[in-house]
């Protein structure tokens, strides 16, 4: 049985995704039910007076978290291709360590492609 680690790992983006929508909808539920909005007579939370800005900050920092884990993903991925693009086995060799650290921080399948990189240049 794998653990939840392999699943977050796995399905990183699905769920940072899924944080910044939740956070989002949070956080316009919070604002929108601020007990001072007199045009939002009939909101979700009124009857929670004081829990709505708690829900409204808990909005915020879960869609910032969220973004932050969508933009690490995008400038991962992006200089991850750019170190692979290479042909030359010296410029491979000399960015393996960091091809490795990036491959680890993204997903299994580009694990599998230093993997294939490696047989490839005949490395171990």
């Amino acid at each position: 049985m794998r653990s939840y680690k392999h699943y977050i790992h796995q399905y990183k983006i699905p769920l940072a995704v899924l944080m910044a929508i939740l956070g989002a909808v949070l956080m316009a539920l919070g604002v929108w039910s601020y007990p001072y909005n007199d045009p939002f007579e009939n909101a979700p939370l009124k009857e929670l007076m004081g829990i709505n800005m708690i829900v409204a900050l808990a909005g915020i920092v879960m869609l910032g978290v969220g973004l932050y884990m969508l933009y690490d993903y995008a400038a991962t991925k992006r200089k991850f291709e750019a170190l692979m693009a290479t042909d030359s086995e010296a410029l491979f060799r000399r960015n393996q360590i960091e091809l490795e650290r990036l491959a680890l921080k993204l997903s299994l399948k580009e694990e599998q492609q230093v993997l294939a990189a490696l047989k490839r240049y005949r490395i171990r």
